[in-house]
Parts: structure tokens; sequence; C-alpha cells
């Protein structure tokens, strides 16, 4: 039985002299035959403290086999959700934070895959810049929501300052709890304008922290990834995890509660967190939750009609295989390229209905971070933008530099239109 516990109600002295947020873990042994209460003083066998991120170092995993069926099953469902979501007037932001190595921009990544990324956008957040810093507090964030109807997954959110603050002794505990309030509002005032807030705290321990940086940086293809910074920041994995106990403590609420995930096993970590926003959009949009061995829903499959279309011989599948990954990986490294060096490309797909647009862009975006690029459908101007010069619309969803801006359809579409209208 874990009994989660405020400082207040706690028997135990906080860690540090600060308050934390803990379980009573209590284990209950049967009682015996002749006992006259169900469950007898004597019963209780164990009665010990646990503290929360304890619950995510137990080293769960989950095997090859079982990980297939379940992202199979919840792959459809959640494109399934992302259809009715987009039908419902309503957006989703998913909000990723943890310890350095955790798994919070690959899961964010597989996340994104799994899902049309048509409709979702990923955020991430360096220090603000100088336009930033002009503005109030939580600016750029309101200026980057999803609109109604998409997914916005938001890493280094506007969690990570006030924590590393916290954790380099550059803020106060009182200044630390004011700014934790200040977020607690904010997503209030998200949730009471119809924004569904996920919120999921990837959780290593210092042992396996330490094991994933090394592996980490002994892969050529991954070491970018850890910086003295990050090694910095592994001396200090007691002070994240304490300041991030009080982050849960004063932020997880009904209406944005946190999720915390163990992020030692990558297979493990993946299928938690899809299941936990599985779980979260039914709720949101008052679907009963189904189980995931379930028949797949009518016209959940995404297909596509690129095999009807191909005017040249099909590759074989080896080949394809093959080729794919070869030229996924110099795209990678390309649009890694592109980031360092501050380039900002523009890719436009255009073409009749149904010709594997929307394929093709899957394809494109399968193998690049989910954090270098955002997917623009281009439709109908609405009221608001046919107020502006025909251009505006294009214009203002032009990535910063070293991110790439993908439409879906774009400004040649008016052209196309009148040209037909003329010739008919």
């Amino acid at each position: 039985v874990r009994m989660p516990l405020t400082p207040a109600l706690s028997p135990f002295p906080g860690r540090g002299g600060e308050s934390t947020v803990r379980f009573l873990v209590i284990v209950l042994a049967p009682p015996p035959p002749e006992s006259p209460s169900p469950i007898p003083h004597s019963a209780i066998v164990s009665f010990r403290e646990v503290a929360v991120f304890e619950v995510a170092e137990v080293g769960q995993q989950i095997d090859k086999d079982a990980y297939e069926t379940e992202v199979h099953a919840l792959q459809l469902s959640l494109l399934a959700l992302q259809q009715q979501l987009r039908d419902s007037g309503t957006s989703v932001l998913v909000v990723f934070a943890g310890v350095d190595a955790a798994g919070k921009g690959e899961t964010a990544n597989v996340i994104s895959r799994w899902l049309d990324a048509r409709y979702v956008q990923v955020n991430a957040y360096d220090a603000p810049s100088d336009d930033e810093r002009d503005r109030p507090e939580f600016w750029r964030f309101w200026r980057d929501l999803p609109k109604s109807g998409r997914v916005g997954i938001v890493l280094s959110s506007w969690y990570s300052r006030p924590v590393r603050a916290r954790v380099h002794r550059e803020a106060s505990r009182g200044e630390f709890h004011d700014a934790l309030d200040r977020i607690a509002g904010f997503e209030r005032t998200l949730a009471d304008n119809g924004v569904l807030v996920v919120k999921f705290w990837m959780h290593l321990s210092k042992e396996a922290q330490k094991r994933r940086l090394r592996k980490l940086a002994r892969d050529p293809h991954e070491a970018w990834r850890v910086t003295d910074e990050t090694w910095s920041n592994y001396q200090r994995h007691d002070r994240f995890v304490a300041a991030a106990e009080e982050v849960v403590q004063r932020t997880g609420t009904g209406h944005a509660p946190w999720h915390i995930v163990e992020g030692a096993h990558r297979r493990y970590r993946e299928v938690e967190v899809a299941r936990r926003l599985d779980s979260a959009l039914r709720a949101h949009l008052g679907r009963p939750p189904v189980a995931p061995a379930a028949p797949t829903p009518a016209g959940a499959v995404r297909r596509t009609v690129l095999d009807s279309v191909i005017q040249a011989e099909p590759l074989e599948r080896s080949v394809y295989k093959d080729a794919i990954e070869a030229q996924g990986a110099q795209l990678s490294r390309l649009a890694r390229e592109a980031r360092r060096r501050k380039l900002a490309p523009v890719l436009v797909f255009e073409g009749w209905d149904a010709a594997g647009k929307g394929s093709a862009i899957k394809r494109l975006t399968d193998v690049l971070d989910a954090r270098d690029y955002r997917v623009h459908p281009i439709a109908a101007p609405s009221e608001d933008e046919r107020r502006y010069p025909y251009l505006w619309r294009f214009w203002t969803r032009l990535e910063r530099a070293g991110k790439i801006t993908i439409f879906d359809r774009s400004w040649y579409g008016r052209g196309w239109c009148r040209g037909l209208a003329g010739a008919g």
C-alpha cells in the first residue's frame, strides 16, 4: 500500500531540512485463521518511508515481443485518438522533464513518429533571447501553444530554469516556490482554456544515470549528447532529485498531474509514456478505455496510395530497407549540420490529392529529430488569415534559423486553383 504524505502529515523529516514528497510503504501478512480481525496489528510486517522517486528506480523492463505487440496497438490507438482530437476543438501539451540522459528527447521523438507529424509540434527551449526577456515570463510559451486539434510536445519547458536555479543555489527556497506557484497558475489557465496538459518526469537513479551517460559517451553517434555540463549536472544528481520532489509536490494537480516514468530502459519508458498519454487522451475526449488487444478500428490504419501510383518498378524490400536506412542517416546528419550552421531549409510538397504527400512527409520526419522541424498542413485561409496579404500566413510559419520548415501544400495552390477555374 503506497500512501502519499504531505510534509504536514509526514512523521519523517524532509531531506536536508526541506520537505519532500514521500510514500509510506506498508507490507501486510495474511492474518492467522483464528484472528477475529481481518488484518490484526501483528500482520503489519514492514513499515517504511520511500521517497517518491524510489518507485522509479526498480529496474522496470519489457521484453521485445511484448513491446512490439503493445506498440502496434498503442500506435493505432493514438492515431485514432489524434483524429478525434482534431475534431474536438481542443489541444494537448505533452511536457517532458527530468534528469539528463533519462530519455526525454528520444521518447519525444518516438511519440512524434507514432502520431501524424503534420499535426504535432515539438518545442525545446534554450535561455530566453533578448527579445523574449523583454516579454512576460510565459510569453514565449503562449506564443508556441498548439492550435486546436494539435499535439504540442515541450522539452526544456517552463520548469527548466527554476529547477536549475535552485540546484545551482541561485534561487532561495522561497523564490523557487514562488516560481513553481506561477507555473501552477499558468497551467491552471491552460486547463481553463481547454488545453490538456500531460506531464512526464523521466527519472534515473544516480547509478543508472552514470551508466547511461557512459554508454552514450562511448557511442560515436550519440557522444554529442554528453557534455561537460552534463557531467556537472550528474554531480548534482541529489540536488536535482530534491528539487524535483518539490516540483511534483507543488505543481502536480488534478488538471496537470505528473507521471513519473523510469527512464533506464528504452522499451519500457516508450510504452509507459504511450500508455499514459493514451489514457489521458481518452479521458479528455470522453471515450471509454479499451484493451490494447482490441480489434483495429475501421480506418485507424494509416494507408498510403504510393503503391498504386508508382510509375517505376518497385524496389525489392531488402534494397528499399538498405536505401532508406542509408538515406535516413545522411539526412539526419545534414539536418544536424544545418542546425549547427543556423540554416533554415524550406521543403514544399505539392501535388494531386492522394498523391503521397503525407506519406512522403512521414518518411522524412521518421528520420529527423522531432525538435528540428515543423510540418505545416495548408488549407484554405481562415477568416483571420484573409485579413492579411496572401503570403503572410506562409511567412509567419517560417521556422527560426537551424530548423526545417515543411509545407504540406503551399502558396502555389491558389495559382493552380485559378488556372483550373480559367481552364474550365
